[in-house]
């Protein structure tokens, strides 16, 4: 996923230690060091080919194949206010019973998942950040619309975010977006 390609491995390589320099982490597991605001691409570090660029559907098969080595990867949810207390949505509950953990693994369904989720938090994210919400959603909206074209996605119909108010750091946007 997130490997150097060159000539020299034109499929990809990442070891370790390129790994954590593009999360300002130093050190030997056990001891590691985070050292914030020094995230990073690494240096030298090449794109992909023309031709085989990284798709959308090719990162999603790979999360998919790093869930089915460790499942613990696909938890949603966050922390409650204190050191380990991580604690996961329902992904049923959240989508109103659109989808669930076993549809999520089912045909396109993770992908237009992650797409209407996108589509539906979009407007408070970005309220505040632009005068115009409506006018800087238009070049995702677009975007999504297109990606999701042709997918046959179930159709969500909104998120429960009831369920956000456990997590600390969430904070409903003022302006009801």
């Amino acid at each position: 996923m997130m490997s150097n390609h060159s000539a020299q491995y034109p499929q990809g390589y990442l070891d370790k230690e390129t790994f954590k320099s593009f999360f300002a982490v130093t050190g030997k597991s056990g001891n590691f060091k985070y050292r914030p605001g020094y995230e990073r691409i690494p240096d030298n570090w090449y794109k992909r080919a023309v031709g085989t660029e990284y798709s959308i559907p090719a990162f999603l098969l790979d999360v998919l194949e790093y869930a089915r080595q460790d499942p613990r990867l696909l938890s949603v949810g966050g922390n409650t206010g204190t050191p380990n207390s991580f604690t996961g949505i329902d992904i049923t509950a959240l989508t109103k019973g659109v989808f669930n953990g076993a549809t999520l693994a089912q045909g396109n369904n993770l992908q237009c998942f992650i797409f209407q989720l996108i589509q539906a938090e979009a407007p408070g994210i970005l309220t505040g950040l632009y005068s115009d919400v409506t006018k800087a959603l238009q070049p995702l909206t677009d975007s999504i619309s297109g990606a999701l074209g042709g997918l046959g996605c179930p159709q969500l119909m909104g998120l429960d975010e009831s369920l956000y108010e456990k997590y600390p750091g969430y904070k409903k946007n003022p302006a009801g977006l």
